[in-house]
């Protein structure tokens, strides 16, 4: 069975992008209530918002040359503003949103909303459960799947060691979840660590929808990764560990070794080395 390393940090339940929920948009133009929609400014249109582990965030396209005025309501409140963006940005997190709180956003400029867009409350959040948790030695070529289970590695013959961890989220939360991987060697000082968004991806069961995650990624005995956020290559022999966390609330600890090479006797009683 052919295998190969994973890289990059790979997430292969969905991208880091922020999963849009459900949102009714109101046009430049339409008749809505509230001193705020007195008169409609030339500005940004295609207004979009979505949920992310951090907050909401807001995107349009800029055309114009003045500055983006974001507005604010609490349902079933009327907006208000927040801030004026400077002229050409396109996006905007709101990290001040609740996540249990509806609330319409709205563009323009200081004087009036020209699009608005509602982002309803969400539920909610689903628990995050530990399914299959472990290192080998590889994934299944084509596939994000171990192609064994090994946790006995050697310093200098293995190449690498490679995580692999499948959650279950029940119930299915479609919002994203900021991830994190901390590798820790005997001593406990981390030589690796990585973060990234995910989202997870509804899967059917018997019991209902319930979500699901993969992770994987590897670190170099040989030569480090950084771009997998590995900062030195261990090399003490012992117990390390690997830990997860989800939007930095610990999900699930596994362990592996790094021994020394094996030593081979030699004829008249010598030891290879």
């Amino acid at each position: 069975m052919k295998t190969t390393l994973s890289i990059l940090f790979l997430v292969a339940a969905g991208c880091a992008a922020p999963a849009r929920e459900a949102a009714s948009v109101t046009p430049a133009g339409a008749a809505t209530a509230g001193a705020a929609t007195a008169a409609v400014p030339a500005a940004p249109q295609g207004l979009s918002a979505a949920r992310t582990s951090q907050g909401i965030f807001l995107s349009w396209s800029a055309s114009r040359t003045g500055g983006v005025a974001v507005w604010r309501g609490e349902d079933p409140g009327e907006p208000k503003m927040l801030l004026v963006l400077p002229a050409g940005q396109s996006g905007f997190l709101d990290l001040g949103a609740k996540r249990e709180n509806s609330y319409t956003y709205g563009i323009g400029d200081e004087r009036a909303i020209a699009e608005r867009v509602t982002v309803p409350g969400a539920g909610p959040r689903g628990r995050i459960l530990p399914s299959l948790v472990t290192t080998c030695s590889g994934l299944v070529q084509g596939r994000a799947f171990p192609g064994n289970t090994q946790n006995y590695f050697q310093l200098g013959r293995d190449a690498h060691v490679q995580y692999y961890a499948y959650f279950l989220v029940k119930p299915f939360d479609p919002s994203g979840r900021e991830v994190k991987l901390v590798w820790r060697d005997p001593s406990g000082q981390v030589f690796s660590e990585y973060s990234h968004g995910v989202t997870p991806k509804k899967a059917d069961f018997p019991d209902g929808e319930i979500g699901n995650v993969v992770i994987t990624q590897a670190v170099g005995l040989k030569d480090a990764l950084p771009q997998n956020g590995q900062t030195r290559v261990p090399d003490q022999p012992g117990l390390y560990t690997v830990e997860v966390f989800f939007d930095g609330e610990p999900a699930a600890r596994t362990v592996f070794f790094l021994t020394q090479p094996a030593q081979s006797a030699q004829p008249g009683g010598g030891v290879a080395r």
